[in-house]
């Protein structure tokens, strides 16, 4: 189903969802001077809708649009603002490649809520020192992991490395700028721990594990990051944690998507021989 679709159940969802005698009257004072509101405002719209309405009502996308988001903002609704941003198409680097099924799980920190607990995870083929070279290319990630605007090694001395980088979260219209600095243990070639030690972040440490699958190939492991994330400033419930699992999963898809690269490069095979095609 496309987006316009979805949006229209969707609307149609909210209109049965409206208590009597508020159908209108809340679009109506959302922007009262909007002509674009107010042609519609007379009329009762979950009738129209379940009556069948024709799909005209639905060809004013900025009209709709922000009466959808309003209506997802009213505090009994929130949760169908999480519906509407999940709809919605995202586009991320390489999507017209197959990838291997990532699996990601967020929530909010047990102690602290305002903190995200994220563990993302995916299985591939690839050599171990494949894996660790893209894991540790720190002054290139900005290169092949989508969100990371600029990354650049400041020091290293032994196992630990101190990394800075810029970037972006973004989800639908919401964005959120990352600004950091933090320090790495290499545990080569099977771990990286980081921990932040400066920027716009109140917190973030986890890292990355390469753990080998030897009973599913030789070359077969399994690629994990886990960590939390806080902001300094709070985001806004339910988006701020959407957001950052959305930019997890991206950033490690890309980095996936550059170790299988480089892995096809080295063993002179096509890339699409090393990535499953779409279902």
């Amino acid at each position: 189903m496309n987006l316009q679709g979805s949006l229209s159940r969707l609307l149609k969802y909210l209109a049965w969802m409206q208590p009597h005698g508020d159908r209108t009257q809340g679009k109506a004072d959302f922007d009262a001077n909007s002509p674009a509101i107010r042609e519609e405002s007379n009329a009762d719209l979950g009738s129209r809708l379940r009556a069948g309405a024709p799909r005209q009502v639905f060809q004013q996308p900025v009209r709709n649009g922000t009466w959808l988001m309003w209506q997802c903002m009213k505090p009994n609704r929130l949760h169908l603002l999480v519906l509407v941003l999940c709809i919605m198409p995202t586009t991320g680097q390489g999507q017209e490649l197959g990838r291997p099924a990532i699996t990601i799980s967020a929530q909010r920190g047990a102690l602290d809520r305002e903190a995200v607990e994220v563990q993302v995870h995916a299985e591939f083929d690839a050599m171990l020192a494949v894996i660790w070279g893209a894991l540790t290319d720190y002054d290139r990630l900005d290169t092949f992991v989508p969100g990371i605007q600029s990354s650049r090694l400041l020091e290293r001395r032994g196992n630990q490395v101190k990394v800075s980088q810029k970037g972006q979260a973004k989800l639908a219209f919401f964005s959120f700028p990352i600004d950091v600095v933090w320090i790495g243990t290499e545990l080569e070639p099977y771990r990286i721990d980081a921990k932040l030690e400066s920027g716009n972040l109140k917190r973030m440490e986890g890292g990355y594990v390469v753990t080998p699958l030897p009973d599913q190939g030789p070359l077969r492991h399994r690629l994990e990051w886990k960590g939390v994330i806080e902001p300094k400033e709070a985001l806004p419930p339910l988006i701020g944690m959407l957001m950052l699992r959305k930019n997890i999963e991206t950033q490690f898809d890309g980095m996936v998507h550059e170790i299988l690269r480089r892995q096809a490069l080295l063993a002179k095979v096509p890339l699409d021989s090393v990535l499953p095609a779409k279902p």
